[in-house]
């Protein structure tokens, strides 16, 4: 379990407007002690963990970020039945599970931008205003990224064409994107894996893809010759 004490110890002394020096002398320890605990070198004593939870008048579940540690879990789980209904073509029972999610977790982003993509087909309009939302809210560039290219498909949906092409061209190009630039810096088998999974399973995808659009330009046969053209 990934322990958040350090990170709400600090959190919560600059919510107060204290020094570390400060929080020291308070608690009883050394400025050395409470620097390492906000650096996550050590931990304080577990005798330690009330006086300081009380100062902060918080819980120690919430000093510890074990209530964070089990909404994360929580909202992960969610999520993996989210991957598992779109994966299986189950947009109704997609929807049903992130709506659930979002009774326990209204402001959570993540969910947010999947209720998104959820809806585009039924209510683009509604869609359109939940991205707008996470967008001018989230700082998670991967569920910004993610909702940007969603509200495009919100837009397109609800007739506005030309404001969709217009959103969509200011989604970064392939050569802006985290495959492009992580294959520069990664070495042995991290820049193995990612290349296979990350690169050349997504593009296979993108290209299998690209052909279903193009398919009504082209016959069946000719379809096949482009396959082969583009594994020479």
């Amino acid at each position: 379990m990934n322990l958040k004490i350090g990170d709400n110890i600090r959190k919560h002394r600059r919510d107060m407007g204290l020094s570390q020096e400060t929080l020291a002398e308070r608690l009883g320890v050394s400025f050395q002690a409470v620097s390492k605990w906000e650096r996550n070198e050590t931990y304080p004593d577990v005798t330690l963990l009330p006086a300081i939870a009380n100062f902060f008048h918080i819980s120690v579940d919430s000093l510890l970020g074990i209530d964070e540690i089990k909404e994360a879990e929580e909202i992960n789980a969610i999520v993996a039945k989210c991957y598992e209904h779109d994966t299986h073509y189950e947009g109704d029972k997609l929807i049903v599970t992130i709506e659930e999610g979002l009774k326990k977790f209204p402001n959570n982003f993540k969910l947010l931008s999947w209720y998104a993509y959820a809806i585009q087909n039924k209510n683009p309009e509604k869609c359109v205003e939940t991205c707008k939302y996470i967008l001018d809210n989230c700082t998670n560039q991967g569920i910004r990224n993610w909702t940007q290219s969603n509200l495009c498909y919100g837009y397109y949906k609800s007739g506005n064409r030309e404001k969709a092409i217009e959103c969509a061209k200011q989604l970064p190009c392939y050569y802006d994107t985290r495959e492009d630039s992580l294959r520069h810096f990664l070495d042995g088998d991290e820049l193995k894996q990612h290349i296979q999974d990350d690169i050349i399973m997504k593009l296979a995808y993108e290209f299998w893809f690209s052909v279903r659009k193009l398919k009504k330009f082209y016959s069946p046969a000719e379809q096949i010759e482009l396959f082969k053209k583009s594994n020479m």
